[in-house]
């Protein structure tokens, strides 16, 4: 039995069951996992820096880093929705 993930779309009312297998070939393949679980961490970084300064510049650059994050989790998920059956 192949493993799969269940994930809720913003554009669905319910869960949806996906071939976890292919999501993971899919993913690897659609952009650089390193770069991305870099920017999760960076997203902490900047999240505790905004907590610690509660300056304009660190929310500043934490919405940056959100901005980028928001993109990329967007773009997974438009692939995933159109390419999983079911």
């Amino acid at each position: 039995m192949k493993p799969q993930l269940a994930y809720r779309s913003p554009n669905q009312s319910g869960a949806k069951v996906i071939d976890f297998a292919q999501y993971l070939a899919r993913m690897s393949n659609a952009a650089d996992v390193s770069g991305i679980e870099a920017l999760w961490s960076t997203l902490l970084d900047k999240a505790l820096a905004s907590w610690s300064w509660r300056d304009p510049d660190s929310l500043r650059e934490l919405e940056a880093v959100l901005k980028q994050l928001r993109e990329i989790v967007l773009r997974d998920w438009r692939q995933t929705d159109g390419g999983a059956d079911g």
